[in-house]
C-alpha cells in the first residue's frame, strides 16, 4: 500500500484509494491500515465475491479514471504507471493487464497448477465471450470513469466470473480496449481450482448469453 500511494504522489495525481474488504477475518487490521494510510474502507457484511466488492468500491469513487487491482498486489507497481499513461493519453476507454503478452514476466517457480488453471479459464472465456482478449482474469483493470459506469452498472456476476462479463459488455459496447504487460510477483499460494473454476466459467457463459438474449443488457 505505501508503494502505491507513493507512486501516485510522485505522479502528481489527485487520487482516492478505496479498500474493499469482502468480509475477511482480518477486518480490524485492514480497517486500521486503511485509516493509517488515509484510505477509504468499505467492508461487506458477508462474503459476496470480487465482482460485488469492486462495484461497492466504485460507488465511492470519483474523478476521471477508475482502477481496480487485487488486494494482494500481485504485480509490480510499474504497471500502474503504464496503465495511467495509457488512460491519460486518451487513446483507450479501458486498459487491462494481460499476462499472455510476450513482455509479461512470471516468477521462475510459478506452480504448474496455477499456470494450467489460469490458461484453462482464460481459454474458455476468450474463445466464447471476449474474442481477442484471452486474459480475462488478470487482476488489474482501468477505465475512463464514463466507461466504468456504463459497464459496472450492468454486471450481474458477483464472484470471479465478473471479469468475463465485464469484458463481454465492454467489447459489445465497442469501447476502445488496450492491453498492457504485467510483471507477476511471487505469491504464497494459488486460489485457482481448475475443475471448479472451469465449471463456474461455463455457468457464467450460459448466464451471460441468457442475459443477452433476453435483453437484460443495454448494448
Amino acid at each position: 500500500m505505501p508503494g502505491l500511494t507513493r507512486l501516485l504522489q510522485e505522479r502528481g495525481t489527485s487520487y482516492k484509494v478505496i479498500i474493499a474488504d469482502d468480509c475477511s477475518a482480518d477486518g480490524d487490521d485492514i480497517r486500521a491500515l486503511a485509516s493509517a494510510m488515509h484510505c477509504t474502507y468499505a467492508r461487506n457484511e458477508k462474503n459476496r465475491g470480487k465482482g460485488y466488492s469492486v462495484r461497492k468500491g466504485f460507488e465511492q469513487a470519483a474523478g476521471d479514471y477508475f482502477i481496480f487491482m487485487d488486494g494482494d498486489f500481485p504485480f509490480e507497481l510499474s504497471v500502474v504507471d503504464r496503465l495511467m499513461d495509457s488512460l491519460e493519453s486518451g487513446d483507450a476507454d479501458m486498459v487491462i493487464g494481460d499476462r499472455t503478452l510476450a513482455a509479461s514476466s512470471f516468477p521462475a517457480d510459478l506452480s504448474l497448477m496455477r499456470k494450467v488453471g489460469s490458461h484453462f479459464v482464460s481459454a474458455l472465456a476468450g474463445r466464447y465471450m471476449t474474442p481477442g482478449y484471452y486474459d480475462t482474469q488478470c487482476g488489474i483493470k482501468g477505465f475512463r470513469m464514463e466507461a466504468a459506469a456504463a459497464v459496472l452498472g450492468q454486471l450481474t456476476q458477483d464472484r470471479f466470473c465478473f471479469d468475463i462479463e465485464l469484458l463481454f459488455l465492454a467489447t459489445r459496447k465497442r469501447f476502445r480496449i488496450k492491453t498492457i504487460p504485467v510483471a507477476v510477483k511471487r505469491q504464497r499460494g494459488s486460489t485457482v481450482r481448475v475443475v471448479r473454476d472451469g465449471l463456474d466459467v461455463l455457468k457464467a457463459i450460459a448466464v451471460i448469453y441468457f442475459n443477452k438474449m433476453t435483453g437484460k443488457y443495454t448494448l
